[in-house]
């Protein structure tokens, strides 16, 4: 089996998605090779379920790590070249987004899917078969990070991605000592080094859900 990269789609997330596709592929043991089938090749593959691209991904299968249920038909060309057993590791596999899910698995032929939340394996589980959607939850590991003594930390609270406007009206009478994103989309830190940095100066760190800073 072979780990096929996510396209990157101008995101913050996509230095992470790569390097937890690194890390998975070492993990595994298998090589880690790029997505090369070009958009045009992709569309067709999006309404015909077929490639005319020529570079197949090998019979042992393929294993992709899919952010959300919409990056499965941006990649549709990459699936179709996929020759052996296909596998899509899903994150935020929300409700909603429960028809899109099981169309494009459908659509694509995908043999294996893995999700991070159990909620979610029991719900598509019941709907695509128990033996098709597996518990695949998250994990993170401390190496690499660092810590300092209280005292030494001079951000109280840092809050990651969307905002809670309740809690960041509150939090706002701190200054300097609260670190957020002042601006929608704004890159609070240039590398993971600064991120990881940062991290070490902060005395809570907090990020919230899109059901409750965006409930609509």
């Amino acid at each position: 089996m072979v780990v096929v990269r996510a396209k990157p789609h101008g995101h913050i997330t996509d230095a992470l998605v790569r390097q937890l596709e690194s890390e998975l592929a070492e993990t595994l043991g298998c090589q880690l090779i790029e997505d090369t089938v070009p958009e045009w090749a992709n569309k067709v593959a999006r309404k015909t379920g077929v490639t005319p691209h020529s570079q197949p991904y090998g019979s042992e299968g393929a294993m992709m790590v899919m952010l959300g249920p919409e990056r499965l038909p941006i990649q549709a060309g990459a699936w179709c070249c996929v020759k052996g057993p296909k596998v899509a590791w899903l994150f935020d596999a929300w409700p909603d987004k429960d028809s899109i899910t099981i169309d494009w698995v459908e659509k694509l032929g995908i043999d294996r899917l893995l999700v991070t939340s159990k909620q979610s394996t029991n719900r598509l589980g019941a709907k695509l078969g128990v033996g098709r959607v597996g518990w695949f939850p998250e994990t993170f590991s401390d190496i690499g990070f660092k810590s300092r003594p209280t005292a030494e930390r001079d951000i109280d609270v840092m809050q990651m991605g969307r905002r809670y406007e309740p809690l960041h009206e509150a939090l706002l009478p701190l200054g300097d000592r609260y670190l957020y994103e002042k601006e929608k989309g704004e890159v609070l830190f240039g590398s993971d080094e600064e991120f990881i940095n940062a991290l070490s100066r902060t005395k809570i760190s907090v990020c919230y859900p899109s059901s409750m800073t965006h409930p609509e």
